[in-house]
Protein backbone atom coordinates (compact mmCIF):
# COMPACT_ATOMS: atom_id res chain seq x y z
CA UNK A 1 0.00 0.00 0.00
CA UNK A 2 1.31 3.45 -0.92
CA UNK A 3 0.53 6.41 1.29
CA UNK A 4 1.10 9.84 -0.16
CA UNK A 5 1.80 12.80 2.03
CA UNK A 6 0.92 16.27 0.99
CA UNK A 7 3.55 18.91 1.60
CA UNK A 8 2.27 21.96 3.47
CA UNK A 9 1.15 24.72 1.19
CA UNK A 10 3.32 27.79 0.77
CA UNK A 11 0.67 29.82 2.58
CA UNK A 12 0.86 27.67 5.73
CA UNK A 13 4.66 27.78 5.71
CA UNK A 14 4.50 31.56 5.34
CA UNK A 15 2.05 31.92 8.27
CA UNK A 16 4.14 29.67 10.53
CA UNK A 17 7.27 31.65 9.65
CA UNK A 18 5.51 34.93 10.44
CA UNK A 19 4.35 33.54 13.78
CA UNK A 20 7.92 32.57 14.73
CA UNK A 21 9.25 36.00 13.70
CA UNK A 22 6.55 37.74 15.75
CA UNK A 23 7.36 35.58 18.77
CA UNK A 24 11.09 36.29 18.45
CA UNK A 25 10.49 40.04 18.22
CA UNK A 26 8.22 39.95 21.26
CA UNK A 27 10.89 38.17 23.27
CA UNK A 28 13.67 40.66 22.46
CA UNK A 29 11.59 43.85 22.78
CA UNK A 30 12.15 45.73 26.04
CA UNK A 31 9.40 45.34 28.62
CA UNK A 32 9.64 49.07 29.33
CA UNK A 33 8.09 49.74 25.92
CA UNK A 34 4.74 48.96 27.52
CA UNK A 35 5.45 50.63 30.84
CA UNK A 36 3.26 53.33 32.28
CA UNK A 37 4.10 56.91 31.30
CA UNK A 38 6.94 58.36 33.34
CA UNK A 39 7.06 61.68 35.13
CA UNK A 40 9.62 64.31 34.23
CA UNK A 41 11.95 65.18 37.10
CA UNK A 42 13.05 68.73 38.00
CA UNK A 43 16.34 68.55 36.06
CA UNK A 44 14.59 67.26 32.94
CA UNK A 45 11.96 70.00 33.21
CA UNK A 46 14.75 72.59 33.61
CA UNK A 47 16.51 71.21 30.53
CA UNK A 48 13.28 71.54 28.53
CA UNK A 49 12.98 75.19 29.63
CA UNK A 50 16.62 75.80 28.67
CA UNK A 51 16.18 74.19 25.25
CA UNK A 52 12.95 76.12 24.62
CA UNK A 53 14.53 79.46 25.63
CA UNK A 54 17.34 78.76 23.18
CA UNK A 55 14.92 77.79 20.41
CA UNK A 56 12.66 80.82 20.93
CA UNK A 57 15.73 83.11 20.88
CA UNK A 58 16.50 81.65 17.44
CA UNK A 59 12.88 82.01 16.21
CA UNK A 60 12.21 78.27 16.37
CA UNK A 61 9.06 76.60 17.74
CA UNK A 62 8.89 75.52 21.38
CA UNK A 63 9.00 71.79 22.03
CA UNK A 64 6.37 69.84 23.96
CA UNK A 65 7.08 66.70 25.96
CA UNK A 66 5.78 63.62 24.20
CA UNK A 67 5.07 60.46 26.25
CA UNK A 68 6.46 58.07 23.62
CA UNK A 69 9.67 60.05 23.17
CA UNK A 70 10.02 60.42 26.95
CA UNK A 71 9.78 56.64 27.46
CA UNK A 72 12.24 56.09 24.62
CA UNK A 73 14.76 58.53 26.14
CA UNK A 74 14.37 57.08 29.64
CA UNK A 75 14.87 53.51 28.48
CA UNK A 76 17.97 54.40 26.46
CA UNK A 77 19.56 56.48 29.25
CA UNK A 78 19.04 53.66 31.77
CA UNK A 79 20.25 51.02 29.29
CA UNK A 80 23.49 52.94 28.61
CA UNK A 81 24.22 53.29 32.32
CA UNK A 82 23.32 49.76 33.36
CA UNK A 83 25.13 48.14 30.43
CA UNK A 84 27.99 50.67 30.65
CA UNK A 85 28.19 52.01 27.09
CA UNK A 86 27.65 55.36 25.35
CA UNK A 87 26.18 55.20 21.85
CA UNK A 88 23.16 56.06 19.73
CA UNK A 89 22.91 52.32 18.99
CA UNK A 90 21.39 50.56 22.00
CA UNK A 91 22.20 47.20 23.58
CA UNK A 92 19.76 45.39 21.26
CA UNK A 93 21.36 47.04 18.21
CA UNK A 94 18.60 49.55 17.43
CA UNK A 95 19.33 53.03 16.16
CA UNK A 96 17.35 55.95 17.65
CA UNK A 97 14.63 55.74 15.00
CA UNK A 98 14.06 52.00 15.43
CA UNK A 99 13.94 52.58 19.21
CA UNK A 100 11.37 55.38 18.82
CA UNK A 101 9.16 53.05 16.77
CA UNK A 102 9.52 50.29 19.38
CA UNK A 103 8.24 52.70 22.04
CA UNK A 104 5.23 53.76 19.97
CA UNK A 105 6.45 56.97 18.33
CA UNK A 106 5.37 56.66 14.69
CA UNK A 107 7.33 57.46 11.56
CA UNK A 108 7.25 61.22 11.12
CA UNK A 109 8.93 63.77 8.86
CA UNK A 110 11.89 64.53 11.15
CA UNK A 111 13.48 62.81 14.15
CA UNK A 112 16.75 63.24 16.02
CA UNK A 113 18.63 62.43 19.20
CA UNK A 114 21.25 64.10 21.39
CA UNK A 115 23.19 62.22 24.06
CA UNK A 116 25.45 63.49 26.83
CA UNK A 117 27.23 61.78 29.69
CA UNK A 118 29.23 62.68 32.75
CA UNK A 119 27.42 65.86 33.79
CA UNK A 120 24.62 66.05 36.32
CA UNK A 121 23.87 69.72 35.75
CA UNK A 122 21.54 71.19 33.17
CA UNK A 123 23.87 74.08 32.16
CA UNK A 124 26.94 71.84 31.71
CA UNK A 125 25.02 69.35 29.60
CA UNK A 126 23.41 72.08 27.50
CA UNK A 127 26.88 73.62 26.91
CA UNK A 128 28.15 70.22 25.75
CA UNK A 129 25.44 70.17 23.09
CA UNK A 130 25.92 73.80 22.06
CA UNK A 131 29.69 73.36 21.68
CA UNK A 132 29.25 70.38 19.35
CA UNK A 133 28.12 71.42 15.83
CA UNK A 134 26.11 68.22 15.14
CA UNK A 135 24.32 68.44 18.52
CA UNK A 136 23.69 72.16 18.08
CA UNK A 137 22.19 71.42 14.65
CA UNK A 138 19.74 68.97 16.26
CA UNK A 139 18.73 71.62 18.82
CA UNK A 140 18.15 74.10 15.99
CA UNK A 141 16.17 71.86 13.63
CA UNK A 142 13.05 73.89 12.79
CA UNK A 143 10.88 70.83 12.06
CA UNK A 144 10.88 69.55 15.64
CA UNK A 145 7.79 70.10 17.81
CA UNK A 146 8.10 67.21 20.29
CA UNK A 147 10.79 66.02 22.68
CA UNK A 148 11.50 63.32 25.22
CA UNK A 149 14.12 64.04 27.89
CA UNK A 150 15.77 61.71 30.38
CA UNK A 151 18.56 62.15 32.90
CA UNK A 152 19.63 58.98 34.70
CA UNK A 153 22.29 58.32 37.31
CA UNK A 154 23.82 54.84 37.47
CA UNK A 155 26.37 54.43 40.30
CA UNK A 156 29.50 52.54 39.30
CA UNK A 157 29.03 53.16 35.57
CA UNK A 158 31.73 54.84 33.48
CA UNK A 159 30.00 58.23 33.29
CA UNK A 160 27.54 58.13 36.17
CA UNK A 161 25.08 60.54 34.56
CA UNK A 162 23.42 59.86 31.20
CA UNK A 163 21.23 62.33 29.29
CA UNK A 164 19.08 61.50 26.26
CA UNK A 165 16.93 63.92 24.29
CA UNK A 166 14.80 62.44 21.51
CA UNK A 167 13.16 64.83 19.04
CA UNK A 168 10.28 64.48 16.60
CA UNK A 169 8.34 66.64 14.19
CA UNK A 170 4.93 65.64 15.57
CA UNK A 171 3.51 65.69 19.08
CA UNK A 172 1.25 62.78 20.02
CA UNK A 173 0.73 62.49 23.77
CA UNK A 174 1.75 64.17 27.00
CA UNK A 175 3.50 62.27 29.81
CA UNK A 176 1.48 61.62 32.96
Amino acid sequence: MHVSRKLPSARIVHLVTLAFVALALALIAPHEAHAAPRSTNAAEAAQLRTINRFRVAHHLPRLRLDAHLSKTAAWHARDMGVRNYFSHTDSVRRDPFQRMLAFGYPLVRARGENLAAGNASVPATFRQWLNSPPHRAVLMTPYYHAIGIARVYVPGSTYGWYWVTDFGSSYFSSPA
